[in-house]
């Protein structure tokens, strides 16, 4: 991957973190205008940023003991040393004899730094660094996966509602049920309402009905 940064020993790397994160701040200032130029470097900038914290935090395991660091000093103690011995006359078999010998020790008064010191130098190392981008790089690509896979479903979706949108509705053919009435039954059912509902000649309401509806309704008799 290209523009990824090296991690020199000029400055500590939590140094070069913290100098991207500024630059990264300065480069969002709103007295800048945005220019295509402009996010291309901040684009640059958010993954050098990503890979110094990938590889910060990149696990390399412990440091093993026979590792110094420039702090580390050779200092003589006194060590309890178990020794075999065999006592024939009271057929007691094997018994422990404990000595006291002085032996050399290398000890580092500052466990953090000496740790922080060994890893380091662990990632320097040719074979370490490439696996620590490569692992860099497969998480890159994981995560571009992910985004066109969401973007694609976000796309057939779209196009699933936009061809449901577009069905229409055909509306459902309702049957009538009612019976139509005919011409012929008309006529005999208009003359029984007429003789049904005919109060007498002097209801104004039914010498109007019948005049002009040919038939007359229920009704309240009507003399004005």
């Amino acid at each position: 991957m290209q523009d990824l940064v090296e991690v020199k020993q000029s400055l500590s790397l939590n140094e070069k973190i913290e100098k991207l994160k500024q630059q990264i701040k300065d480069t969002n200032k709103p007295s800048l205008k945005t220019s295509e130029n402009q996010q291309n470097k901040e684009l640059k900038l958010i993954q050098k940023l990503r890979y110094l914290e990938f590889y910060d935090s990149f696990d390399v395991g412990s440091c093993p003991e026979e590792w110094h660091c420039s702090q580390c000093k050779e200092v003589q103690v006194t060590k309890k040393v178990a020794d075999e011995t065999t006592n024939d006359m009271e057929g007691a078999g094997h018994h422990m004899k404990w000595t006291f010998k002085k032996v050399t020790k290398w000890v580092c008064e500052d466990k953090e730094s000496h740790d922080n010191d060994w890893k380091t130098e662990e990632k320097c190392r040719p074979e370490v660094r490439m696996e620590i981008r490569r692992e860099f790089n497969a998480m890159i690509t994981r995560e571009r996966e992910m985004n066109n896979g969401k973007k694609n479903r976000n796309k057939e979706k779209e196009l699933i509602d936009s061809e449901a949108n577009q069905v229409q509705t055909i509306p459902k053919i309702v049957q009538n049920n009612v019976k139509k009435v005919t011409k012929t039954e008309e006529e005999p059912m208009k003359a029984q309402n007429t003789v049904n509902n005919f109060h007498s000649d002097d209801c104004n309401t039914c010498i109007r009905m019948r005049n002009l509806m040919g038939e007359i309704l229920p009704h309240p008799f009507n003399v004005a």
